[in-house]
């Protein structure tokens, strides 16, 4: 509201300025078109405003005139023959209001330029550091910094661009997001066929953004009307929607061993015979039809009554942090606290996640041991309470808990506990708060 009390008192401002006396015969030949007026920079040394015009042809100088929105007290303060003005010994955090007229030697234009409102006394803020865009899934870019010192906020400009058959881009919209002073990340959501540009700077205190102007540069800073100090901006950063594949995402394997020879059916409906004794690595542990990896790699389709189930089958390989997110937010997870965890017996890697339903970010993962024989317990669970456990912290899910790990980094060979590295066991012990979600798959 403060903005709108102050346009009512710049509104007798200007009502005053219609009936200033001009400097000499008004004459034809005094300039008559009106400058514009912008705010370059302030100062909390000197509690000063550096002001700059553009030119107007014709004349021989210039007269600035400073209003008081408060009292509607307005002075003719300034007269120079340059564009720019530093005005001086302002009162920090006071609003003015200022304006310039051009003269020739016939008299005071008649046209005024553009009124800036202006409160002086608030330092230029640092850039901000270390723009970073980082994959968060498919349509998701999170973008991190560090805030800009100084600031009383950040403003985020997102250009976005649609795309044509050949990659060119049609048609570009600039949306401009005003973020909070300790603002450190904006989740982008992006869409198939479009691109996007992002840049960022700090500011200080009073701000108006205008609106961009058909014709002008998307990459460009826009000239806020009324901002006293802005920041550097950042690096610039470019991103296009990409598609995150989470098809090869599963749940355990498990070495099996078929008991009697069989009839099974391959992937493109072939039968296939598998003798008995054959090992094989089954996707499932069920009694009805399950798929079976044989030996070459081949996938057939067989009962699994027919199958002596063994331990885990896990690997080396790892999910990515992007497939991990894509995951647990195509699944639409979600948790009571601002934390989710999963781990993935398959891979013997846990992930740990901050955000909300649908907007899970991967902020660790973690090697880890399971449960031999399919001990750790697939499903949904939760982080019931905190405590010790084998010599030191734990945090507890059900009959079992994340404890310390001993020789093995990652494997399948616990009673059903998840055992992890030190520093991983006291990150999760330090922050993950109890009631956090914890899915096993």
């Amino acid at each position: 509201m403060r903005h709108v009390f102050k346009s009512v008192r710049l509104l007798a401002l200007v009502m005053i300025m219609a009936f200033l006396p001009v400097s000499g015969v008004f004459a034809a030949s005094a300039p008559e078109v009106g400058a514009e007026l912008a705010i370059v920079e302030g100062t909390i040394k000197n509690q000063s405003v550096k002001l700059q015009w553009t030119s107007v042809s014709g004349a021989d100088g210039y007269n600035l005139y400073q209003g008081d929105p408060d009292t509607n007290k307005l002075t003719k303060v300034y007269t120079t023959k340059e564009n720019s003005y530093t005005v001086k010994q302002l009162t920090r955090g006071k609003d003015y209001c200022f304006f310039v007229k051009a003269y020739n030697s016939a008299g005071e234009s008649s046209e005024m330029s553009n009124i800036v409102d202006v409160t002086p006394g608030y330092a230029r803020p640092s850039a901000p550091l270390g723009f970073d865009i980082k994959q968060y899934g498919t349509g998701y870019r999170i973008l991190t910094w560090k805030k800009s010192v100084g600031a009383a906020g950040h403003l985020l400009y997102i250009s976005d661009s649609i795309l044509d058959g050949s990659g060119q881009a049609v048609s570009t919209k600039v949306v401009i997001e005003n973020l909070g002073k300790d603002v450190e990340s904006y989740t982008a959501k992006l869409q198939s066929g479009h691109s996007y540009t992002y840049y960022l700077v700090g500011y200080n205190q009073y701000l108006e953004v205008p609106e961009l102007k058909k014709g002008e540069d998307p990459n460009i800073p826009v000239k806020p009307t009324r901002i006293l100090a802005r920041s550097a901006r950042s690096i610039v950063l470019k991103a296009k929607y990409e598609s995150i594949a989470i098809d090869t995402v599963h749940a355990w394997y498990l070495h099996a061993t078929v008991k009697s020879t069989t009839t099974a059916v391959d992937e493109s409906g072939n039968k296939v015979t598998v003798n008995a004794g054959t090992s094989v690595t089954a996707t499932a542990y069920t009694t009805g039809s399950v798929t079976v990896i044989l030996g070459s790699g081949k996938k057939v389709t067989m009962s699994g009554s027919n199958l002596s189930y063994g331990n885990l089958s896990a690997t080396r390989n790892r999910y990515t942090p992007q497939q991990a997110e894509n995951y647990v937010n195509s699944r639409k997870f979600q948790s009571t606290t601002s934390w989710l965890m999963w781990c993935n017996e398959y891979t013997t890697v846990t992930y740990v996640f901050r955000g909300s339903k649908g907007n899970w970010r991967c902020v660790r993962e973690m090697d880890c041991v399971v449960g031999n024989n399919m001990k750790t317990k697939q499903g949904v669970r939760t982080i019931t309470r905190k405590g010790y456990a084998y010599g030191d912290v734990a945090a507890f899910f059900g009959g079992n808990a994340f404890h310390r790990r001993w020789a093995t980094t990652r494997g399948v060979e616990s009673s059903g506990c998840v055992r992890l590295g030190s520093s991983d066991l006291y990150y999760v012990y330090n922050n993950v708060p109890v009631g956090t979600t914890v899915v096993f798959y």
